[in-house]
């Protein structure tokens, strides 16, 4: 199949898990089942996880970041992490990208109290 008509998706939500032992918190940690929200988080919750004080880490191999708080741990796309996303897919010549779902998106415009859908609008100023 031509690339022009395979479409990429990009989730706007986390995915969550229970970490084993807050003292090991990488990319291989172990973990004992899903974390808060039943596995899920919508970005906006991401955004409410990090300014209760979780460490955020962008990981350079993968080019995604991830963040965690005592035993919780998520993994999740920003607007660095959904630009290179993009970025790869316009070079690489696929045919776009999906979202995955705009109810995920900060559609109210609360994680910085003025973007309203911060990673759909990544997307869109990277591929237009």
């Amino acid at each position: 199949m031509p690339r022009k008509k395979i479409m990429i998706g990009v989730p706007t939500h986390a995915r969550t898990y229970r970490l084993k032992s807050p003292h090991f918190h990488g990319l291989d940690a172990p973990v004992t089942g899903p974390g808060l929200g039943k596995g899920k988080l919508t970005y906006p919750q991401v955004c409410q996880f990090l300014k209760r004080g979780a460490t955020q880490i962008f990981d350079i191999s993968t080019k995604v970041p991830f963040a965690y708080l005592g035993h919780e741990w998520i993994a999740f796309d920003n607007e660095q992490s959904v630009s290179f996303k993009s970025q790869w897919v316009k070079e690489e010549g696929y045919g776009g990208i999906m979202i995955f779902n705009l109810n995920n998106d900060d559609w109210k415009g609360n994680c910085d109290n003025s973007t309203k859908f911060p990673l759909t609008a990544a997307v869109k100023k990277m591929l237009m």
